[in-house]
């Protein structure tokens, strides 16, 4: 199943591109809402905090206003990004079919050594 974008947009304009349902809560919404419409928690409390600023901080103070104060926007929250280990290192699968040496792991172990090692550098 394929993650479902938010379809808010960030304060400069760009789409926002966190995952439904992500992203730090601020309280505002339920969940479940957010989760229904599409949007990330952000971009969900955002909406409530415009309705908020717009009828005069009756239900939050001017200084957690995202609208007088832009720092505090949980949008502007970098996304965290996955790390982890990912097997990129290539395995050269080379044939041994053209080489003068014994069929034995020592050897051909010795023989990609060689192929591979010119003394200084990896080639």
């Amino acid at each position: 199943m394929a993650r479902k974008i938010c379809d808010g947009y960030l304060p400069d304009g760009t789409k926002c591109t966190r995952s439904v349902g992500t992203g730090p809560h601020g309280g505002w919404e339920d969940p479940d809402w957010a989760i229904e419409n599409g949007w990330c928690f952000p971009c969900a409390d955002e909406g409530q905090m415009s309705i908020a600023h717009l009828n005069g901080h009756e239900s939050i103070s001017e200084d957690d206003c995202w609208y007088c104060h832009p720092e505090l926007d949980a949008r502007l929250t970098p996304i965290k990004v996955r790390t982890g280990h990912t097997n990129t290192v290539a395995k050269s699968r080379t044939s041994h079919a053209g080489c003068k040496h014994a069929r034995t792991p020592r050897d051909r172990a010795e023989c990609r050594k060689t192929r591979t090692w010119n003394g200084e550098r990896w080639v």
